[in-house]
């Protein structure tokens, strides 16, 4: 097994082995954590928006190796559903994963969850651009919009190169399309998230 504090923890919600660290199910918790924090009524997603609270107000945080439960899979969950709510849920998540980080102080936490929800945000709005069902449509203007906020937000926060910058405004132009994940790969590509995946100690011990 491994022990960790609660900020080994968080860091963990973004190495490579992210998604063992965020589910909700794989966990057994101590109940005096559930007194102040609440799961989201009427939310997907909703380790999303409680995991890092939970991590925090733990002093340590034990993963086993054994694999002891097993997660049954199924076509028709709403974990599979494709839908705009799901996507929805998840970029509230984010914006509120963000605030408590920022919050709380955290700030080389918050860089890192700032420039994965960026990451996200370029994904989707590609994903979505080629979708003409009217709530994709409204959820593609959502993506934009937030597209433009919080990569703004990482550019004015750390700037990088002057042709980086340069590309990205590129990008920006022509919003949707596949150059704007190339560019934020060239602007980023030797950042603190690539170090810390490709570094980080927690993911190769579990």
């Amino acid at each position: 097994y491994v022990v960790l504090n609660n900020m080994q923890a968080m860091e963990a919600l973004f190495s490579l082995n992210a998604v063992n660290f965020m589910l909700t199910w794989n966990k057994l918790y101590k109940a005096t954590l559930f007194e102040r924090i609440r799961f989201p009524k009427g939310k997907t997603r909703e380790d999303e928006f409680t995991t890092h609270q939970l991590f925090f107000e733990s002093n340590r945080i034990v993963f086993l190796k054994n694999h002891l439960y097993y997660y049954c899979l199924r076509s028709n969950s709403i974990m599979r559903e494709n839908s705009t709510t799901n996507e929805l849920n998840y970029a509230e998540a984010q914006e509120s994963r963000l605030a408590f980080f920022h919050r709380k102080g955290l700030t080389k936490i918050e860089r890192i969850a700032l420039r994965k929800y960026a990451i996200w945000l370029m994904a989707s709005t590609y994903k979505y651009q080629n979708l003409s069902k009217n709530d994709s449509t409204l959820f593609l203007e959502f993506l934009k919009k937030q597209k433009r906020k919080y990569v703004h937000k990482l550019l004015n926060e750390a700037p990088p190169s002057i042709w980086s910058r340069y590309v990205y405004s590129l990008s920006l132009t022509f919003l949707g399309k596949p150059v704007d994940y190339l560019a934020f790969r060239s602007i980023y590509r030797n950042d603190d998230v690539a170090r810390f995946l490709l570094n980080d100690p927690i993911q190769k011990d579990i």
